[in-house]
């Protein structure tokens, strides 16, 4: 008889550890099966259940195995996202602060909630703070991270911090705000906008940058928006970048503790230690069990100049997403339609901003840090220097119309499209001033934890995707793509046409998966 196999129950880390190595496919699942000593359905059971993982090891200190549910949990996930940002802010909270906070909460949501000593003790049980969180009940705050101190924070305060990693190895990451929709034509409505009190919500995102210092290595952006399910994605299987939501499409405390964990597993199945550099915010709170990731924090008040993605890399991926959906914008009128009837969907602007974020090159990163103070050896930070030579590029004053140069695109749209007033440096920036980070109230929390997703429909103003395309149109229009290369002298011709061929493999095996074996009772006619 064989013998029973023992059931073997991960923690939340080793979850997802084993979900970050299926991402990086650099293992084949059997080998993940056989590592962590786990059979193939379980495996498929994480898979599946991938953002119940990741939602409930957040909650948890990292070496929980299971989150049992309770009737006022509603109220626990808000009044865990109150403490995480009155932490962020580094108030002493106390359990009668937390007993009344609570209550606070289920007045808000509706409900009769009581709480008590024992209450208050499973509940920080549940959600970790006796591990996590040293410096609750009255305890003076911690500082958990390194900080980089204003003196001297261009050369030797800078260097002395980072001194124990490589150029590759040093990470920065910041927010900023995006009016995916904005146009040429309405620059001068939303010039200055911040956004801070609710206004134009649905025409703004928060887009998570980081790069290394050296640029070989840009992150995946981060993308949070206002609605958690958009009709755009209704069909999606796949999305090119990661996509978060809130009611006010803030970077939360919760988001960036969600996405430095993220890393930090994937970087620790990489063998690598690297330090990542943010601003001092309340979006931003310290984070403890970290195996590859040491946090780094600004300076309050030097993001402007300290900041390497402020320095330039997102001026340049903004200028390179805005020069797409211009392109997109002039061929939509070239075929006679009218600009006030383009539209733009989030799922257009993540593939937009997917190509854009690829368009920033690793020259300008490296600039960048280096404006920013972060210098390797006895090389001393520029006193005065631009990033990159295309950020600030004027417009040159002679168009050739047969160029593919986006100098000589933005010289033919800006005569077309930009109003009275209105330069291409505006149109730019539009968005600089949008805040991306602040305090949430009360009522704030408990609807980003209780809102339903009917309401999040009813608000969604996104078009619907009509139907899915059909075999017989994927292979037609895959066949165009390739008459359209074979046309035209493309420097990466070769590579286009491997992508393509991978391609129509992938279109002939979904084909196939559709077909039905015929049974015997297909050959035989009713009589």
């Amino acid at each position: 008889m064989a013998e029973k196999r023992k059931l073997n129950c991960l923690t939340f880390e080793k979850k997802r550890e084993i979900l970050t190595l299926v991402d990086k496919k650099t293992m084949s699942k059997t080998d993940i099966c056989k590592q962590f000593n786990i059979p193939k359905s379980t495996l498929s059971t994480f898979i599946k259940d991938r953002d119940k993982i990741n939602s409930r090891s957040e909650a948890c200190q990292p070496n929980r195995k299971k989150q049992r549910t309770v009737k006022s949990d509603a109220i626990e996930k808000s009044l865990f996202v109150w403490f995480k940002q009155a932490r962020a802010m580094a108030i002493p909270i106390s359990g009668p602060i937390l007993m009344a906070k609570a209550e606070e909460i289920g007045t808000e949501m509706g409900l009769d909630f009581k709480s008590n000593t024992g209450w208050l003790d499973r509940f920080k049980k549940r959600y970790g703070i006796l591990y996590k969180y040293k410096t609750v009940c009255g305890e003076s705050a911690a500082v958990k991270t390194e900080s980089l101190t204003p003196v001297e924070s261009r050369t030797k305060g800078l260097l002395t911090l980072l001194r124990d990693f490589e150029p590759r190895d040093i990470y920065s990451a910041d927010e900023t705000g995006l009016f995916y929709r904005c146009l040429p034509f309405n620059t001068l409505a939303l010039k200055g906008e911040k956004c801070s009190d609710g206004k134009a919500p649905k025409n703004r995102l928060t887009v998570l940058v980081a790069a290394n210092m050296d640029g070989s290595d840009k992150l995946p952006l981060l993308i949070i928006g206002k609605f958690d399910r958009l009709r755009c994605f209704k069909y999606c299987k796949y999305l090119p970048l990661q996509y978060k939501a809130n009611k006010k499409s803030w970077m939360t405390a919760a988001l960036f503790e969600s996405w430095v964990r993220s890393l930090d597993a994937s970087f620790k199945c990489e063998g690598r230690k690297i330090a990542l550099v943010v601003d001092n915010c309340l979006a931003h709170p310290d984070i403890d069990d970290l195996h590859a990731v040491t946090l780094m924090r600004l300076p309050s008040n030097t993001t402007s100049v300290l900041q390497p993605c402020d320095q330039g890399i997102i001026a340049s991926l903004k200028k390179h997403y805005r020069t797409i959906v211009l392109r997109k914008l002039i061929a939509y009128t070239d075929h006679g339609k009218s600009a006030d009837t383009f539209e733009m969907s989030i799922l257009d602007a993540m593939y937009e901003l997917k190509a854009a974020w690829n368009l920033v090159s690793s020259a300008t990163v490296a600039n960048c840090f280096r404006l920013a103070g972060f210098v390797v050896g006895s090389e001393q930070p520029p006193d005065d220097a631009t990033p990159t030579a295309d950020i600030n590029k004027e417009t040159p004053t002679s168009p050739a119309p047969t160029c593919y140069g986006t100098d000589d695109l933005f010289e033919a749209m800006a005569k077309k499209f930009l109003p009275p007033g209105v330069s291409l440096k505006d149109f730019f920036s539009v968005d600089d001033a949008v805040e991306t980070t602040g305090q949430l109230s009360t009522e704030e929390i408990c609807a980003s934890v209780n809102v339903t997703d009917s309401e999040e429909q009813e608000q969604d103003d996104s078009p619907t995707p009509s139907s899915i395309p059909t075999v017989a149109e994927a292979r037609e229009a895959l066949q165009k793509l390739r008459e359209f290369i074979q046309a035209h002298d493309f420097s990466q011709a070769e590579q286009y046409v491997n992508v393509l061929g991978n391609v129509s493999s992938d279109i002939e095996m979904v084909s196939l998966k559709r077909r039905k074996q015929s049974s015997i009772t297909d050959f035989f006619q009713k009589v």
